[in-house]
């Protein structure tokens, strides 16, 4: 019996390891065939994604799911043409299906061209902007600092007018801004919680050169890089945390992957975060395109909608400025008229920043 004991040990053991190694998150690339379609599908620590080939469409989905240790994920694919010479193709996986529509080798959301909400009436006006919705949550810089113009709300800190405000970071339902009364440097940040409309001091650790920019985001952590210091930190607002995150070697950035870069790029390049989300937004020719996490592909958002500038990208969704008005856009393309100002047909750059109230 005391030999029986030893052998039970190990065969648990093992079957304890066996049971942790296979339901270990890791990266993988697995290629198969769907209804005519070749599929290679990927995951990499961050998000699934799906490159899909037929005759002459390729197109390119991505899918925010918790690891699973099974493969060959989709779970159905396939393209119909539709009016308008259109071809509406379709991606199942994880209960969810998404769409992209081909047209002429462009690629568009499915509600391209839809009608949108053209929302003309205004609900309210404050400090001669107009405001067409009540779902947005709008703060815009008065030189003392914050005004949430939806709420009539003031989040003021500066002692001394201050015009410019070149380093503000919006994360999540926060706003992050460094204290302005302090000249060169800075060892504090203010913290606008929108959803608690409330805000707190943090002390840092380190003092911080205004001559800052910040990179991006990744997994709860803002990415910020002092230039005069030449030194990356991330920055956990909510458990407000500061880590220094470089060293002689140099930092880091996110483009799909983690990609290494010396001191020297990262303080005369400025290296922003690309691709890094599930849905990534760019504007080129005033046209708004999404790219799914690693794709190059560009998805065309918009239609009618000359568009300047992203002014905030929201959980569902993001704002962009149009002429002298800023717009939700939602839904795959759908958009409707958020808040409109004459000063906003020149620029709106760190001085606004929307929320969505539902987030």
């Amino acid at each position: 019996m005391k030999k029986i004991i030893p052998v039970i040990v190990i065969l648990i053991a093992i079957f304890i390891f066996v049971i942790i190694f296979t339901n270990k998150e890791r990266e993988y690339t697995v290629s198969y065939e769907l209804n005519g379609f070749s599929i290679i599908e990927k995951y990499d620590f961050n998000y699934y994604t799906f490159n899909v080939k037929k005759d002459d469409i390729e197109l390119d989905f991505a899918f925010d799911h918790k690891y699973t240790t099974k493969r060959k994920i989709v779970e159905e694919v396939k393209c119909d043409d539709e009016d308008d010479n259109k071809t509406l193709c379709s991606l199942r996986a994880f209960d969810e299906t998404k769409f992209i529509s081909v047209k002429e080798n462009k690629l568009y959301s499915l509600f391209y061209g839809s009608n949108s909400d053209y929302n003309d009436k205004v609900l309210n006006i404050v400090d001669n902007i107009n405001l067409y919705d009540d779902l947005s949550t709008i703060l815009v810089w008065d030189s003392y600092g914050f005004k949430d113009i939806t709420n009539d709300k003031e989040y003021n800190f500066i002692d001394k007018e201050q015009y410019d405000n070149p380093l503000t970071y919006q994360y999540d339902n926060y706003l992050i801004v460094p204290d302005y009364n302090q000249s060169k440097t800075f060892n504090v940040f203010y913290v606008i919680d929108i959803k608690e409309k409330k805000m707190s001091k943090w002390k840092l650790k380190y003092n911080i050169s205004f001559n800052s920019y910040f990179l991006g985001d990744n997994n709860g952590l803002v990415y910020l890089f002092d230039k005069d210091n030449e030194r990356e930190y991330t920055l956990d607002i909510i458990k407000k945390k500061i880590k220094k995150v470089s060293d002689s070697n140099g930092g880091i950035s996110y483009e799909g992957r983690v990609v290494n870069y010396s001191l020297s790029d990262l303080k005369y390049k400025d290296i922003h975060f690309k691709n890094n989300k599930l849905e990534n937004y760019t504007i080129k020719d005033n046209k708004l395109y999404l790219n799914y996490y690693g794709s190059t592909k560009n998805i065309e958002l918009v239609d009618n909608l000359e568009v300047k500038s992203i002014v905030s990208v929201a959980k569902y969704g993001l704002y962009v400025l149009s002429g002298d008005s800023i717009y939700h856009v939602y839904e795959g393309g759908n958009y409707r008229k958020v808040a409109s100002y004459f000063e906003w047909n020149f620029s709106t750059n760190n001085k606004v920043f929307c929320f969505l109230n539902q987030e």
